[in-house]
């Protein structure tokens, strides 16, 4: 069960973040001050041994669906249906959230029952099935992702899928694409575009707006998701530069924990358009005011990078992932280990249901994951 006890003290997040920071490094027993400074030097090791090979620019978030889908389950399994919801912000044609579904959705079993496969097949119940909600902002893009969904069958497994942007509050704002169907660089910054960019008007939604109510938000959205009862289990960011506003917008939610982790995208487009905020600051944010301690993703290990553990190094200003969860969660405690004592070497198939990013016939092919 999650938590929802008030945010600790600094003192108590700080001696919570250095038993992750343990877990981390594989590190058991007590620890004193001392311990935790060596500990932390071990993990810029680790760090830095991840960016001579280069593993920033390749490691995920969806390194961990299965990891995290063991932990929804569990909650599921005890009758703990709140934190539901899957939110894919930033969702282009949508990739991530193709495999949200197969890894935490019933979407396969829907497949047989559709094809009339098996006759007798019963899907699980939607009263506990997770909700993916999959957010882009560019028209061609999010075609091509309702298609998808169309043909695999997304829906009927518990996705929807909004034509609009996350941010930091509900606005109209201007974006910058190349007018391509699948273009990943479309952004609200003109010199972090194309040269020759098209520009349309899209609608920016806050999170808070959406899992606590606003009656100004537009009609033209489409059929809003009902969030009120229900709380997110992941919320996954990828925004070309605005991971930092969706978080600000979120605060409410991550105030009142109505977010258990929480994973962004980290790059130089962080920086245009004279923006100031960096990595360091959103961690701080975290840390200090919601009591989330935040991992780098690397294909080595969750690297913690939170609180007294932050370091110039850590300040790696090109593609990467960042993985939060609240720092008394057990479940966070246990994904850490998990993920860090995992055989690297070791791999599993998964198959991608039903997916062609160039919007053609299904794709069976076979991804080979390391987990």
């Amino acid at each position: 069960m999650v938590s929802l006890a008030p945010v600790a003290p600094l003192s108590c997040r700080l001696l919570l973040a250095c038993v992750l920071l343990a877990v981390a490094v594989g590190v058991s027993g007590s620890l004193s001050g001392s311990g935790c400074s060596v500990l932390a030097e071990q993990a810029v090791m680790v760090f830095e041994a991840s960016v001579m090979k280069r593993e920033m620019g390749e490691q995920d978030s969806e390194l961990l669906f299965p990891l995290l889908h063991t932990l929804f389950v569990r909650h599921r399994d005890d009758n703990d249906v709140r934190f539901r919801l899957l939110i894919d912000i930033g969702a282009n044609v949508g990739r991530t959230s193709r495999t949200l579904m197969d890894t935490f959705s019933d979407v396969a079993c829907h497949d047989l029952v559709n094809a009339g496969a098996v006759g007798h097949l019963k899907c699980r119940p939607e009263a506990t099935s997770p909700r993916v909600v999959a957010f882009e902002p560019i028209p061609t893009n999010f075609e091509l992702m309702v298609n998808h969904a169309t043909r695999c069958h997304w829906t009927e497994a518990g996705w929807s899928g909004l034509l609009a942007a996350v941010g930091d509050s509900t606005h109209n704002v201007t974006f910058y694409t190349s007018g391509s169907a699948g273009d990943e660089q479309a952004s609200q910054d003109a010199g972090a575009s194309y040269s020759n960019a098209v520009q349309i008007s899209t609608m920016v939604l806050s999170l808070d707006d959406l899992l606590f109510g606003n009656p100004a938000l537009p009609l033209h959205t489409g059929a809003l998701p009902v969030f009120s009862s229900e709380s997110v289990f992941l919320l996954k960011v990828d925004t070309e530069g605005y991971d930092y506003g969706v978080i600000h917008g979120a605060e409410r939610a991550l105030r009142e924990r109505r977010v258990r982790f929480l994973a962004f995208e980290y790059n130089t487009k962080w920086f245009s358009a004279e923006r100031t905020y960096s990595l360091k600051d959103a961690v701080a944010l975290l840390f200090t005011t919601h009591a989330m301690v935040c991992f780098y993703i690397t294909d080595s290990a969750l690297i913690p990078i939170s609180s007294k553990y932050w370091l110039p190094n850590y300040d790696v200003r090109r593609w990467s992932n960042v993985f939060c969860g609240h720092v008394d969660d057990p479940g966070l405690r246990w994904l850490v280990r998990a993920y860090n004592t995992r055989k690297v070497e070791g791999s599993v198939s998964v198959r991608w249901h039903c997916f062609d990013a160039a919007g053609g016939g299904a794709d069976r092919r076979r991804h080979s994951g390391r987990l």
